[in-house]
């Protein structure tokens, strides 16, 4: 074997280091996409959204609350035509009937809304008297 002359080694060791220094700025680039993906205001709210479906005690919390929010604005919009203290009473009865109601139902309601979000595959006579079922109860 040959010995390497102190110019050969210097010229191997700035070789390995151009390699390093390349292997560092795509690390660095791909850290710096990630930082700039992450403060995305899509991806935030990609991102929860995932962890709201991945935990089956937050989503029911979540639709239980969207069901509430929206028979309460319903019924609101509704019965405030009627005007007065009449009509904000009754809004303000049938609101919390209707929260009554939605947080008996609620399980069923989330229940038929996964089944309609599944992959779609062919129901069977059985699972669709079944999911009507659940929707003419509610």
């Amino acid at each position: 074997m040959k010995k390497m002359t102190p110019s050969e080694n210097l010229r191997m060791k700035i070789a390995e280091l151009k390699v390093e220094k390349e292997i560092q700025e795509q690390e660095l680039s791909a850290s710096i996409e990630a930082i700039k993906e992450s403060f995305n205001p899509f991806s935030i709210a990609r991102s929860g959204l995932q962890n709201l479906i991945v935990n089956p005690d937050t989503r029911a919390g979540a639709t239980g609350a969207a069901l509430n929010f929206g028979t309460r604005f319903l019924a609101f919009k509704v019965l405030r035509r009627f005007g007065g203290v009449y009509g904000a009473v009754a809004a303000a009865v049938v609101g919390n009937l209707s929260n009554q109601y939605v947080q008996k139902s609620s399980p069923k309601v989330l229940k038929a809304l996964g089944k309609l979000f599944k992959k779609k595959k062919r129901l069977n006579s059985h699972e669709i008297a079944e999911v009507e079922e659940v929707t003419t109860n509610i």
